[in-house]
C-alpha cells in the first residue's frame, strides 16, 4: 500500500473515525457482560468498522504504532 505524506487532515480524520468506533465498543461493554443481544450486535458492528477504519486510514497512520508502547 502506498504511504501518503503525514498530513494533519488525514491524521485527524483517522483519529476521529477510530475514536468513534472505540468509544462505541467501550460503551457497549456493560451490556455485553450481561449478554444483551443488542449490545453484542452493536459492539460487533463497531469492531468491524474499527477494523475497516484502520485499513482505510493505514496510509496516514504510523507504520508501527504499538512499538512505541513497549
Amino acid at each position: 500500500m502506498t504511504k501518503h505524506p503525514q498530513c494533519a487532515r488525514g491524521l485527524d480524520l483517522a483519529r476521529t473515525a477510530i475514536q468513534a468506533q472505540a468509544d462505541i465498543i467501550i460503551a457497549q461493554a456493560p451490556g455485553v457482560a450481561t449478554l444483551d443481544v443488542d449490545a453484542i450486535h452493536d459492539m460487533r458492528v463497531a469492531s468491524r468498522r474499527l477494523g475497516m477504519a484502520l485499513k482505510i486510514y493505514a496510509p496516514w497512520l504510523p507504520a508501527r504504532p504499538g512499538k512505541r508502547l513497549r
